[in-house]
Formats: C-alpha cells, structure tokens, sequence
C-alpha cells in the first residue's frame, strides 16, 4: 500500500549549525527483488516510508491516469522514473558493428558470450581496444580512477607498436581462451556467484553472454599488475605484426 508521511524531522546532522530537516515522502519503490548483490540498496523502507513492492510477485499490469497498476494493487504517482535495464557490459560494443578478420562481425565472435584477453582485446580483431569492457575488473570500483588502468595500458601498448615497426597487435586465441576461463572460474566460491539472475551475468544481454560471469573478480591492484606483466614480457599473448 501507499504510505502517506507528510512530514517527518531527520535530525541526522549534528554540531555547530545541526539543522532538522522535514521529509516529505510519499510513493513505492517498483523493482524485481531478489538480485540486490552489488547493485545499489532500494529506498530503505524502515528508514523513509517508502513501500518496496516486488514485480516478479506482483507484476506490472498498466500504466493508469494517476499511476500503475499491478496485479495486486493500484499506486498513485506524480512522477513515474522508469529504470528499464541495460546490456550490461557488452551493449556498447554490441550495438557497433565491428568487422574484423575475414568481415567477422563481434556480435558473431560473441554469439555464445564474450571472450578476450585481459578485457582488453579480442582475437581476429587487430588494433580494436576496449576500455571498461567485459573481464576486466574496473567496474567493482570507482570508474572514473579504474579507466586510467586501461586507458595507461593501451597507451603504452600503441607507443610500443609503433616504435618497434608493427602495424596491428591482437589477442592470440590461446591466451583469450585461457583469461575467459580465468575470469569465469574467479568468482567461485564468492556470494556473487550465486546471483545468477543479476547483471553480473547478464541477465539482461539478449545477444549472447547471459548465464556467463562478465567480469574479473579480483582487486584493480592485482590486475594492473598483471597488465605490467605483460607489458615487461614484450605483450605476451598477443599477436604482433
């Protein structure tokens, strides 16, 4: 049901200048429950009035003149926010229609999910470079910071094409199937794996990928150092030409 609070004092601020604050809350929070792992916590019920109905119990039914209407009740709403999912990881690269080696497109290479080494690159893609893709372990942290991990290694990775006389640099397919195994095997044993129904594991990828694990479940320093690693052994497992 709808909770009616008009008015309510938080009073969280304290010291010199603490001020209460009066909340006015009114309304529910519509989402399928149950795959909250990692994803950021609902408007707390307890703590703001706010109902949070579960749409796999209850799903949507209409959109009304006042509201929405599910199976079970009817919600009256001023503001409708609609938060409708994404293709989590692989959609922007998906939605490009990338050619590579004999006008293999990557939606093609990806058919049964993404495969890459490091998160970086993809064999039989030379000179194709993907930033905060999938397996790579930026997005457990804040994005803006983890990019620079990727964005330094390829950097470094173009100079040194360059300067040795190469043309192209390419995952090989033996070290892109070793590091989608890798990623895929790093979150056994974490609560992660068992929120199958999550974007975690693309739940919501049509195009391929969902039900596999599409990142590198490890810390941000332990892959920039696996990235120098490769760098210091001449960009071992990629194919230079």
């Amino acid at each position: 049901q709808e909770v009616h609070e008009p008015k309510r004092t938080d009073s969280r601020l304290s010291g010199p200048g603490a001020v209460d604050v009066e909340l006015s809350m009114r309304g529910a929070y519509l989402a399928k429950a149950g795959n909250c792992a990692g994803c950021h916590s609902a408007p707390g019920d307890a703590e703001f009035g706010v109902d949070v109905v579960d749409l796999r119990a209850t799903p949507i039914v209409k959109i009304t003149e006042t509201g929405i209407q599910t199976s079970d009740a009817s919600y009256d709403f001023d503001i409708i926010i609609y938060c409708t999912g994404f293709q989590s990881l692989t959609g922007e690269l998906m939605r490009i229609d990338f050619r590579g080696e004999g006008g293999v497109s990557l939606q093609e290479k990806w058919a049964n999910g993404p495969k890459t080494n490091l998160g970086i690159q993809f064999a039989g893609f030379p000179n194709l470079f993907a930033i905060m893709g999938p397996h790579n372990p930026g997005t457990f942290c804040n994005i803006t910071r983890c990019i620079e991990s990727n964005t330094d290694w390829i950097t470094s990775c173009i100079r040194y094409v360059l300067e040795h006389g190469y043309k192209t640099i390419q995952a090989t397919p033996e070290a892109e199937d070793a590091w989608t195994i890798k990623c895929h095997e790093s979150v056994k044993g974490m609560l992660i794996d068992e929120m199958r129904d999550s974007w975690f594991f693309g739940n919501n990828n049509r195009d391929g990928g969902a039900g596999q694990y599409l990142m590198y479940a490890s810390s941000v320093p332990s892959f920039r150092a696996l990235f120098q690693q490769v760098a210091d052994k001449n960009y071992e497992g990629f194919e230079l030409r």
